[in-house]
């Protein structure tokens, strides 16, 4: 499912098996100014495509909760911002968004990927979401990329009571993370 200018859409109980890219992709279209607004996506179960659920352009209001992803070759939740290159300045951030509940496991088995990872976040929660068996990081937190230099600030997320076993990266990675609280996460053998 591929949606542009996005706004006030529900994807749920959907069964997505062997898709050549993301099972869920969701764009503010041709310009950053139409950024993804009030989206839930939730109860669907993703096996084997490149992404399971991608959405572009920064977004505000985006709810991920309770689906299942397994096996999909880069990653399993991507949240992006809009960056410039060099990590200097933003247009878009990820603002006001949940992801929650969701069940991650054997990701980036083409290449090093990630459960949960999101460019410049504010005023978000990652909480209750099980990671497992992947390559590469199970959440990360960061904006104008892992390099940037200073980083942009992602302020205001919490990231609780996620289980995290299994990874090859890091448990949990923030890039330029500022007044934000990470607690009573489970994270073993990472």
């Amino acid at each position: 499912i591929e949606l542009y200018d996005a706004v006030d859409i529900t994807v749920e109980d959907c069964r997505f098996n062997n898709c050549g890219s993301a099972g869920v992709f969701i764009s503010g279209g041709s310009s950053a100014a139409n950024v993804p607004t009030r989206i839930d996506i939730h109860g669907n179960r993703f096996y084997n495509c490149n992404d399971g659920i991608f959405v572009y352009v920064g977004g505000n209001e985006i709810h991920v909760d309770g689906n299942f992803i397994r096996k999909c070759g880069r990653g399993g939740i991507y949240l992006d911002d809009v960056s410039t290159g060099d990590g200097s300045s933003t247009s878009i951030a990820v603002l006001r968004s949940t992801v929650t509940g969701n069940f991650i496991s054997d990701f980036g088995i083409h290449a090093s990927g990630y459960g949960i990872t999101s460019g410049q976040m504010e005023n978000c929660i990652v909480s209750g979401n099980q990671i497992f068996d992947g390559i590469g990081d199970a959440i990360s937190i960061f904006a104008g990329g892992h390099s940037a230099d200073p980083p942009l600030p992602s302020k205001y997320v919490t990231i609780a009571d996620n289980h995290i076993r299994g990874v090859s990266g890091g448990g949990i990675v923030g890039v330029g993370m500022q007044d934000s609280n990470i607690h009573d996460n489970i994270l073993i053998d990472c």
